[in-house]
């Protein structure tokens, strides 16, 4: 088990996709808190597995994950410290801005209720939440930027 003085534990991890493919194969990763890492290989690595395993979109066939000592499988907790800057989003192009922001505010762990109130942060930024996320833009103002950590999540 890992402690909070450990960012990232990664405790023999596995994943086998549906087709036979071995992405990972009893990986051990242990980051201690405040260190700056870079995950490097060719294509078919394992890299995106990992990144998805430990931000909870990949379930991993064995192993266990721990970020900040806690569970990322089990515990949100883990999520609301975790940041993910993905290369690619794969959300449904004609969602609208308002389905994106609720889906993410979901993801790491708010109310649907709660998620759907902080669409009104866009208020004021000339972008509906209703346009559709392929023809928008959507930026919070600058004088707004102590708003953007509530919208995302509390990254540690």
């Amino acid at each position: 088990m890992s402690d909070e003085a450990t960012a990232l534990y990664v405790d023999r991890l596995t994943k086998v996709y549906a087709d036979g493919t071995h992405a990972l194969d009893a990986l051990e990763l242990r980051l201690p808190e405040g260190s700056f890492f870079g995950l490097l290989g060719p294509n078919g690595a394992g890299k995106t597995t990992l990144s998805g395993s430990v931000a909870g979109l990949v379930r991993a066939s064995a192993g266990r994950i721990f970020v900040f000592g806690h569970d990322a499988v089990v515990d949100a907790r883990a999520r609301l410290v975790l940041g993910l800057a993905p290369q690619e989003i794969h959300l449904d192009r004609f969602l609208t801005a308002r389905e994106v922001l609720v889906y993410h505010g979901r993801y790491f762990g708010m109310r649907k209720r709660d998620a759907e109130d902080r669409v009104a942060i866009m208020r004021g930024s000339g972008v509906s939440a209703d346009t559709p996320v392929m023809s928008a833009t959507v930026q919070l103002l600058p004088e707004r930027s102590d708003l953007r950590p509530p919208l995302v999540g509390r990254v540690r």
